[in-house]
């Protein structure tokens, strides 16, 4: 909820959780749900979030869906083909499109079996316990995309069994959610973003539509991007995406918009990260604030980050002092 740009995935669909959001209650004061909501939540700066109530169309009905692979190396990527799809795995060495796919009636047993097993797999090969020197000396993260299209291939879920069909692994990560125009990911992967990468960095892209007149910042089709390398490879993150990713951005689109999902690990005094704010500026979150309490190393919404406070209602042991972030 601090976020800014906080998502869900329903099965073959992903949604803002602003545009889910019916009231919120912040410091005891109820209110309903409107363009003031970021303002009013962006990384706790107005206070304690002590309840929320969302749209009841959260709680969905189990339905059934197709999920299948396609890919290619980045410098040859299909466009159109790739743009149909519902999420992106990607490295330098290949990038899938996988594509989801709503089922009109239940598929028969053994293809449910086939599909949970299979799926099933997949997840535990992803937790595998993996001993941190490997990843000095293999690159694991560039292996997802094709892991994933091996293992799971083409396969029928349940929302009642896969709700979501991406799951985050045990693995020690670092990773960086930005969201930029959908019509400018298409342009990057088109123009090869992808051969720009690190040996060690991995993303996971989702297509996010938000809903006619969204109470978050974006009203237009989304790419939320999530960069991730292993713990340790922090410096390489922040540099890539806020020098190499974001320059490749302003090439094609020299007023691109960004944001940053706030909760996750952000690149702090650098341009891209004043740009996120700027974006969040424009549709009606205050800047420069000065909070009672400080719950967020950005709460006061500036590039320069902050110490910040624990909540004591909500922990034994109030912390009053916090590593620089972002955290290493």
């Amino acid at each position: 909820m601090i976020s800014g740009s906080g998502n869900v995935v329903f099965g073959p669909s992903a949604k803002f959780l602003y545009d889910l959001v019916t009231s919120y209650v912040v410091n005891g004061t109820t209110y309903s749900s409107s363009s003031t909501m970021a303002d009013d939540l962006l990384v706790a700066s107005r206070g304690t979030i002590d309840g929320v109530c969302f749209d009841s169309s959260l709680v969905q009905e189990e339905s059934y869906y197709e999920m299948s692979q396609k890919g290619w190396r980045p410098e040859n990527i299909d466009i159109e083909e790739f743009s149909t799809a519902n999420i992106f795995y990607g490295s330098k060495t290949w990038v899938a499109a996988e594509y989801h796919t709503i089922l009109d009636s239940e598929p028969s047993l053994i293809s449910k079996l086939v599909g949970s097993a299979r799926y099933g797999l997949f997840d535990i090969t992803l937790n595998f316990p993996t001993p941190s020197f490997v990843f000095n000396l293999v690159p694991v993260f560039q292996f997802t995309s094709i892991l994933r299209r091996v293992i799971i291939g083409s396969i029928s879920l349940s929302t009642s069994s896969a709700p979501n069909p991406l799951r985050s692994p045990d693995l020690p990560v670092e990773n960086i959610q930005l969201d930029i125009k959908w019509t400018n990911f298409l342009q990057l992967a088109e123009d090869g973003i992808y051969s720009t990468f690190p040996d060690n960095l991995g993303t996971i892209v989702k297509k996010i539509t938000p809903v006619e007149n969204s109470n978050g910042c974006w009203q237009e089709p989304v790419a939320s991007i999530d960069f991730q390398v292993p713990q340790g490879f922090s410096k390489d993150l922040d540099e890539y995406v806020s020098e190499t990713f974001y320059d490749k951005l302003l090439e094609i689109d020299g007023d691109a918009e960004v944001t940053f999902h706030l909760g996750k690990r952000v690149p702090a005094n650098t341009a891209i990260l004043q740009a996120a704010l700027d974006k969040y500026e424009s549709c009606g979150v205050t800047l420069n604030t000065t909070p009672e309490k400080c719950y967020h190393p950005l709460c006061t919404r500036t590039n320069v980050p902050t110490a910040f406070e624990y909540p004591e209602k909500y922990f034994d042991k109030l912390v009053t002092t916090a590593t620089p972030w972002p955290f290493d």
